[in-house]
């Protein structure tokens, strides 16, 4: 995967995009799209443009994985899942992530928690997801962000699935073995 860094090297120099067009001549949608969408297509000329503005190398200017993934919803089965397909190069890995819904009841005196509240939890059951979990804590920000969207999407169909009320605080825990990979809220 291929992203520029964009906004981050904005954010870094405290520029707005109006310091941007005034310097390189850049028109505002062009910037717009580059920093809302780091994976759009730029025009080299445009990206040589901003690395000599933003006095850079290409290299700082794209962040890189050599992993692509892919993730397929499914909520047919008896328990909804997700299957999250790994390429590199001719490397490729393909596991399910099994989702399941719990309640938790703050009258419950086994629950430490102070209100009633939903957690999805996305787990492989045999543990095969070793290799995504690794790659995962190599990403960069950029690209944990995307990963961490498409998994927390999921979570969200799940959650529909199971209480479409969408009123009750809800968190996501994603799970490899015993520990917590990511956690995220959903509303």
């Amino acid at each position: 995967m291929l992203a520029n860094r964009l906004k981050i090297l904005l954010a870094e120099r405290d520029l707005t995009i109006k310091d941007v067009m005034a310097a390189t001549g850049l028109s505002r949608n062009s910037l717009s799209n580059m920093i809302n969408n780091p994976f759009a297509n730029i025009a080299t000329d445009n990206v040589d443009k901003l690395c000599n503005y933003l006095e850079v190398s290409p290299k700082d200017f794209y962040d890189y994985s050599g992993w692509r993934f892919a993730f397929a919803f499914d909520d047919d089965g008896d328990q909804p899942s997700v299957s999250v397909t790994m390429k590199s190069g001719k490397v490729v890995r393909t596991f399910q992530l099994l989702f399941t819904f719990n309640y938790l009841d703050s009258r419950d005196p086994h629950n430490n928690a102070t209100d009633d509240f939903e957690i999805v939890t996305a787990k492989n059951p045999e543990g095969y997801d070793e290799t995504f979990v690794s790659a995962y804590k190599e990403l960069s920000p950029l690209f944990k962000h995307q990963v961490e969207g498409e998994l927390v999407a999921c979570a969200k169909k799940v959650l529909q699935v199971y209480d479409d009320s969408g009123n009750v605080p809800c968190v996501f825990n994603y799970h490899y073995k015993d520990d917590v990979v990511f956690e995220a809220k959903l509303n």
